[in-house]
């Protein structure tokens, strides 16, 4: 199971909630796989200049080969499709910079979730829970008919949240989207059929805590409340907006 893998990293200018991040992932994951390559799409997003060089410096003492893609605008769509086009090794880690784990994650936790139609493993968290504790993360709706009986699983959900992902899966999901639009959203919201017809065929499975059930804890919560902004999307594309 001891295999290569990259690591693709979405930032933005927030150095404490990344090194927080990177402390918590050198801890409880990176220690336990061959990181074959590291890159990150650092955005102007969350800070100023001297953020921006203060993450710059943070990646750099954690991986001091990381590749660092610097667009002059941010966009969140385009940074994981950016990301998700250079993945070179079999597997990937997908991070974001606002997350920390809470116990060991290991190859041999991973790679034998990546069986029959699975392309990704989400590490479990109170955002991601769902009801009944599904094995697979989907959207569900009820029936039209019965409206008071059990959900109907209608369509697989994939996810930039923390987790591991097929790299040429991910490649191809890249080709398809539409960097203007939410990454997450347009895998099921009809703006982008062609990436949904992909992908509709393939799963995506939760990686289940040993300890707890909850893997990650989203850190960027917070961050956000102190700020007062919200995310409001329309027509499939999401902003940050202050209440």
């Amino acid at each position: 199971m001891k295999q290569p893998i990259d690591v693709s990293l979405i930032s933005g200018r927030r150095p404490d909630l990344l090194e927080r991040t990177l402390v918590s992932f050198q801890r409880h994951l990176f220690q336990f796989f061959e990181i074959a390559n590291f890159r990150v799409n650092l955005d102007a997003f969350g800070g100023n200049e001297q953020d921006h060089a203060k993450c710059k410096e943070v990646i750099i003492k954690f991986f001091p080969k990381a590749k660092i893609n610097e667009p002059r605008q941010p966009g969140f769509g385009k940074a994981v499709q950016f990301l998700w086009s250079t993945l070179e090794s079999p597997f990937a880690l997908h991070l974001e910079d606002d997350w920390i784990a809470h116990e060991d994650i290991k190859p041999e936790h991973v790679f034998p979730l990546f069986e029959g139609r699975t392309r990704q493993v989400t590490f479990l968290n109170e955002h991601k829970r769902r009801k009944g504790n599904a094995l697979f993360d989907c959207k569900r709706t009820r029936s039209l008919f019965s409206p008071f009986k059990t959900y109907d699983i209608r369509k697989p959900l994939f996810t930039t949240s923390p987790g591991f992902i097929h790299s040429s899966f991910a490649r191809i999901c890249a080709e398809l989207m539409d960097p203007a639009l939410d990454p997450e959203k347009q895998f099921y919201n009809g703006f982008n059929a062609e990436l949904e017809n992909f992908a509709n065929f393939y799963r995506n499975r939760f990686l289940i805590g040993q300890i707890q059930p909850d893997v990650i804890s989203d850190t960027g919560r917070d961050w956000r409340e102190v700020r007062k902004l919200e995310k409001s999307t329309v027509a499939g594309v999401s902003t940050w907006q202050s209440e």
